[in-house]
C-alpha cells in the first residue's frame, strides 16, 4: 500500500503541478494617474489584479503582486481619455524576480500586448 501510495504521489507531482513563482506589476509615474486603469489576468480571462479609475493621484509607485497559479498572464492597461488626459503611466513586470516588460503609455488608449509564463514548461 505505501508503494502504491508513494508512486500515486509521485505521478501527480511529476504530471499535475506546475511551476509557480511571484508576479510582480508596478504602475508608477511623477505625474497623474486618476485616468489609469489596469489588470492582470490570468489564463482563463479572470482578473487577479484590478486597480480602478481614480486610484492614482499626483505621483504614485504602485507595486502589487500575485502567486502564480494560472498562467500565462496577460497585463491590460488602459488611460481613459474621454476628458483632458495627462496620465502617461510606466509599468513594469517582473516575473519570478526577473524584468519581463517594461515601458510607458505615451497616449491614450490600451496595451494589453504581453503576457508571461513561470518557465518554458508551463
Amino acid at each position: 500500500m505505501k508503494k502504491i501510495l508513494l508512486l500515486l504521489v509521485v505521478f501527480l507531482s511529476f504530471f499535475g503541478a506546475k511551476s509557480q513563482c511571484t508576479i510582480e506589476v508596478t504602475m508608477s509615474s511623477p505625474s497623474w494617474g486618476d485616468n489609469t486603469n489596469w489588470q492582470l489576468l490570468d489564463a482563463s480571462g479572470t482578473a487577479v489584479i484590478t486597480v480602478a479609475n481614480g486610484t492614482y493621484g499626483n505621483g504614485y509607485n504602485d507595486v502589487q503582486s500575485v502567486t502564480s497559479t494560472n498562467p500565462p498572464y496577460t497585463l491590460v492597461v488602459t488611460v481613459n481619455t474621454n476628458s483632458f488626459c495627462d496620465n502617461f503611466p510606466d509599468y513594469s513586470v517582473t516575473v519570478g524576480g526577473v524584468q519581463d516588460v517594461a515601458g510607458q503609455m505615451t497616449t491614450g488608449g490600451s496595451y494589453g500586448g504581453w503576457s508571461a509564463r513561470c518557465s518554458r514548461s508551463d
